[in-house]
């Protein structure tokens, strides 16, 4: 169910790989947001404390309104898994109802965060208004969801829309997932920063090597450049699986200057017919936020109980 953004009153929390955020909406805007890193070796009890201290420094209580979305995925039993065991090392199986009632002394929807991220720029950002919408978030990982006729595409497994472990034609190695040669192993932030690395040491994240680059280093083009290939072909990929019509980037290495323009040049080595729309996140990292609390203002009363 779709809820105006005039009706957004409540929290929201965006558990991800890299950071955590905890946000206040009224109203439709965020009147208090903080930020922390998520420490990864952490295990989920810990994870979620830490998370309830943050919410509670934005206002909230545990009666409050509140939408969560996690990295990862969520099976159709609630059981929440890591998919890169090397962002979140101890999730696993865990059962997400009864930890966020111990925690957090909560029952409410948790949703993955790229679904929260496609909700939140099909319903207030980017993407609004477009019946097949794809979200590519390109940061630590790359992480995908997807829309069809406005609807999240789930599956039992949770693992729908991890388009990040797609195979990539322009890769080789190992990404956290276990997979060899995928989209996340050349085009994420992680990737970057380990092949600049190889250069030079002192080039050690894709930040730095944007920064390099931008300065006119000319060793980090072909790192940086080959990244955004990857996404263009992943992007002609999705349309010919989706038929997907718009795709929205986001995160800090899709957002990074240039790295969208780079995206579209490569895109026209594919057809027109597998060439979405691009467009950068309106909401940028506040659109997990409002996915969230959406999806959970949306939800049927009786998956928004309070203990």
């Amino acid at each position: 169910m779709f809820c105006p953004l005039e009706d957004l009153t409540g929290f929201a929390l965006d558990l991800g790989g890299t950071k955590t955020a905890a946000a206040r909406f009224e109203q439709g805007k965020i009147i208090t947001r903080h930020i922390m890193a998520t420490e990864g070796m952490s295990n989920p009890a810990k994870l979620m404390a830490r998370s309830l201290s943050l919410l509670k420094a934005v206002g909230f209580a545990p009666r409050d309104p509140l939408g969560i979305a996690v990295t990862g995925r969520i099976d159709h039993a609630g059981f929440w898994h890591a998919v890169n065991s090397k962002t979140l090392s101890r999730v696993s199986a865990i059962p997400l109802a009864s930890l966020l009632k111990s925690t957090l002394l909560v029952q409410t929807p948790v949703i993955n965060d790229a679904v929260a991220a496609v909700l939140g720029e099909y319903h207030y950002g980017a993407g609004e208004g477009c019946p097949a919408l794809g979200f590519i978030t390109i940061s630590t990982g790359v992480g995908g969801a997807f829309l069809l006729d406005g609807s999240p595409i789930h599956s039992q497994n949770g693992l729908a829309g991890h388009c990040g472990f797609m195979s990539s034609c322009h890769a080789d190695r190992e990404c956290g997932s276990g997979r060899r040669a995928t989209v996340e192993s050349i085009a994420s932030g992680t990737a970057i920063g380990h092949y600049a690395a190889e250069i030079d040491a002192e080039i050690n994240s894709a930040q730095k090597a944007f920064d390099a680059r931008s300065h006119g280093d000319m060793r980090f083009e072909g790192i940086i450049d080959r990244a955004a290939r990857a996404i263009a072909v992943l992007c002609g990929d999705l349309a010919a699986i989706l038929g997907l019509e718009c795709v929205v980037i986001g995160g800090s290495v899709g957002l990074a200057p240039g790295f969208m323009e780079r995206i579209i040049q490569h895109q026209a080595d594919e057809p027109a017919l597998f060439r979405p729309v691009i467009k950068p996140s309106r909401l940028q990292q506040d659109n997990v936020l409002y996915g969230a609390l959406s999806h959970a203002l949306g939800s049927p009363p009786n998956s928004r109980k309070r203990t």
